[in-house]
C-alpha cells in the first residue's frame, strides 16, 4: 500500500482495499478514487514467487477483472518475471502496467520503502603525506 501512495496511484491508504485470499477474481487489491471506495480506478494482482514467471493467463484474468469493474487500469507486481506471452499482452482499450522483481526493487529503493542506508567509509591513499616524508 504505502509504495502505491509514494507512487501516487492511490491518494492514501484509505482508498486501497486488499481482497480476500481466495476467490478474488485476480485482483489482490483495488484502488479507489477516495475512501468512500465507490469508483475503481486500478485493480492489482500481485504474484510473490522465486522460480515460476507470471504468465499470460494471469494477465488476461485481470484484463477480464477490469472490464467487470469497468476500470481502465490495472498491474501485475510479480517478485518474480513474466513469461514473453504476458509481456506481449498489451489489451485495447484499458491500460495494464507489468512491474517484474528487478523494477520492483528499483521502485522501493526509489521510494526508500524496504530498503537501509548504510554509510561507507573510504580509505585512499594520501601520496601528498607518502611524498612528504
Amino acid at each position: 500500500k504505502a509504495l502505491l501512495v509514494k507512487m501516487e496511484i492511490s491518494k492514501s491508504d484509505d482508498c486501497i482495499e486488499l481482497t480476500q485470499y481466495v476467490k478474488d477474481d485476480g485482483v489482490d487489491l483495488y484502488v479507489y478514487d477516495n475512501a468512500l471506495k465507490m469508483n475503481v480506478v486500478c485493480c492489482i494482482q500481485v504474484k510473490k514467487y522465486t522460480d515460476t514467471a507470471v504468465g499470460l493467463s494471469t494477465v488476461k484474468e485481470l484484463g477480464g477483472t477490469l472490464l467487470d469493474k469497468n476500470c481502465k487500469s490495472g498491474m501485475v507486481i510479480t517478485t518474480s518475471q513474466f513469461t514473453k506471452g504476458a509481456n506481449d499482452y498489451n489489451p485495447s482499450g484499458y491500460n495494464i502496467q507489468k512491474i517484474d522483481g528487478i523494477k520492483l526493487t528499483n521502485l522501493l529503493i526509489q521510494y526508500g520503502l524496504g530498503v537501509k542506508t548504510k554509510r561507507l567509509e573510504v580509505k585512499t591513499i594520501d601520496t601528498d603525506y607518502l611524498n612528504s616524508i
